[in-house]
């Protein structure tokens, strides 16, 4: 899974490899838990009003126009492993789709 997300970068990654697994991984975990906020609501989500990045005064406006950037894309296979892990299914696959 690794290299098959290395590929989907463009350009030198000047990070090791457990770097760029980590960086994969916490935005990915970011990208899922703004989608959560988004449908669940992000108080519901134990988030405060006046929280920095999820509340209504964040950065909200500013995070969803860098994540349209065609150069911030993250691969869908790898938040659909994410989601399978946190749903207790890693092995599922096409969950991020539906």
């Amino acid at each position: 899974m690794e290299e098959r997300a290395f590929s989907c970068y463009d350009g030198p990654i000047n990070l090791s490899n457990n770097e760029f697994v980590e960086m994969v991984v916490i935005d990915g975990c970011f990208v899922l838990e703004l989608f959560r906020g988004a449908t669940e609501g992000f108080e519901k989500l134990g988030y405060s009003r006046n929280d920095h990045i999820f509340g209504m005064c964040g950065s909200m406006h500013s995070i969803q126009k860098d994540m349209i950037m065609l150069e911030n894309q993250h691969p869908l296979f790898v938040l659909d492993r994410l989601l399978g892990i946190q749903l207790g299914n890693p092995d599922q696959k096409g969950i991020v789709l539906v």
